[in-house]
């Protein structure tokens, strides 16, 4: 049987200190240092979200009172050991939460934006069109006047090249 010391994901200075957990058997082979996982946390077990912060066979809390980790956390950023000092001695050295030094040094998962090529095209006749260069050139509307000429030899072009 393993077991894991986790702090919680509250950020509060009586519970900065790791919690002992229960490593499942089905989750033992995912959950490693710096793992966020999913607890049942206090009396009415409400599930909160935790970092596994140390691995080990010695429980350091009495067996009866422990809980199992539920679940690991769907796409979060796994921290490394190294961050996890980092944490530890950023809480000792400027007098912040554990929990607090771990959000600041996790990385930050990234989320990928979908590009969407639009396209400008002209819906202008050419009468239409020589009104606008002409009334662009006696306001100074250089940018204006530049996409108006580019749009009278091409027709249409990509909004990326603006």
């Amino acid at each position: 049987m393993k077991f894991a010391n986790v702090i919680v994901d509250i950020s509060h200075e009586k519970l900065d200190r790791p919690f002992g957990y229960i490593i499942p058997d089905e989750l033992e082979e995912e959950i490693t240092v710096g793992t966020a996982v999913t607890i049942p946390f206090g009396k009415g077990n409400r599930q909160i979200k935790g970092y596994v912060i140390e691995i080990t066979d010695q429980p350091s809390f009495d067996i009866s009172k422990m809980k199992e980790i539920m679940a690991v956390e769907e796409g979060a950023a796994k921290v490394e050991s190294q961050l996890i000092n980092l944490a530890y001695w950023i809480k000792e050295n400027y007098g912040s939460t554990m929990n607090q030094a771990l959000k600041t040094v996790i990385p930050v998962k990234n989320k990928i934006r979908n590009i969407e090529k639009k396209t400008i095209v002209l819906n202008l006749n050419s009468e239409q069109l020589e009104e606008k260069i002409k009334q662009y050139k006696k306001k100074n509307a250089k940018a204006r006047l530049r996409l108006l000429e580019e749009l009278k030899i091409n027709n249409r072009m990509a909004r990326e090249l603006v």
